[in-house]
């Protein structure tokens, strides 16, 4: 019993020593894991916020766009009043200038959106990386606490083999509770068998020249 409690408090102390190291490694691992996903977070909504923007932009283009028509159309239906499809005119090119200045900011955002979407889907890896990687060492660390426990466990084995030479040492000294062979029953139980037997052999054979 010695031995054991011994083994025991030495198998205690290594996992609270093994727990220790393997939660500050975790929290290490977590900590960083979190952060990433607070990135990713922030990352997922710029690019919502940029998708807004561009369908914004479009729309700001298509309505710019259908007003040049607009005022082009306005102005070929004034040409005999000049001042007035001089107006129309002008609108017209202010509306070109604006749709101009759309586009250019469209394709600004547009490449904003290309980087911002490669960072997202280089921050989904890497969090991906070390999610699986924290599983696989968490694993792996069990499996080695486990060897670790059973590699010292020497002395247990040894002390579970005197337990069980003790128990069959016990166990010999106690008076056989087998029933002794009745053989003049086995006899009759024999004789009863066999002619069991030749009845269903009798049988089949009766059957077969039917």
């Amino acid at each position: 019993m010695q031995v054991l409690r011994k083994f025991s408090r030495s198998v205690s102390a290594q996992l609270e020593q093994l727990l220790t190291q393997i939660e500050n490694q975790e929290a290490s691992v977590s900590a960083a894991i979190l952060g990433l996903e607070r990135g990713a977070v922030r990352i997922r909504a710029q690019r919502l916020a940029s998708e807004r923007h561009i369908a914004e932009l479009r729309r700001g283009i298509e309505q710019a766009r259908e007003q040049v028509t607009a005022w082009k159309q306005r102005a070929l239906g004034l040409r005999h009043d000049r001042e007035t499809a001089l107006e129309c005119v002008r609108r017209m090119d202010r509306a070109e200038q604006q749709a101009g200045e759309l586009s250019r900011r469209l394709e600004t955002e547009e490449r904003l959106q290309t980087r911002v979407a490669a960072d997202l889907t280089a921050v989904e890896a890497q969090l991906q990386e070390l999610r699986q990687r924290r599983a696989a060492l968490i694993s792996r660390e069990a499996r080695a606490e486990a060897c670790s426990v059973v590699t010292e466990g020497d002395d247990i084995a040894l002390v579970f083999e005197r337990w069980e030479a003790r128990i069959e040492q016990h166990e010999g000294q106690c008076p056989s509770t087998a029933q002794p062979l009745d053989s003049f029953a086995a006899r009759f139980e024999q004789t009863d068998e066999a002619a069991r037997l030749n009845s269903a052999l009798d049988r089949l054979l009766s059957e077969e020249g039917a």
